[in-house]
């Protein structure tokens, strides 16, 4: 059997406090009602107030969907 290809190799140390943070673009692109996008600079605000890689991940996914509202979704937000 043929194995699957890399689609890319990452070796990272991350020291204490860091935080690798992974979001697919539908986070980003996440609209509200009004068709605004959640944005990159608001993900970046929230990563660097972050207290925790769990209370960050709470934070991201509540502000995101309070954000697009009854909107609908175009994309993953993984």
């Amino acid at each position: 059997p043929e194995a699957d290809p890399m689609l890319g190799l990452l070796e990272l140390k991350l020291g204490p406090g860091e935080i690798l943070l992974l979001t697919t673009d539908g986070v980003e692109e996440s609209r509200d009602p009004e068709g605004r996008e959640f944005g990159r600079g608001r993900l970046l605000a929230m990563l660097a107030s972050a207290l925790g890689a769990a209370a960050l991940a709470r934070s991201i996914e509540g502000t995101v969907f309070v954000h697009a509202g009854d909107a609908p979704q175009h994309d993953d937000l993984t």
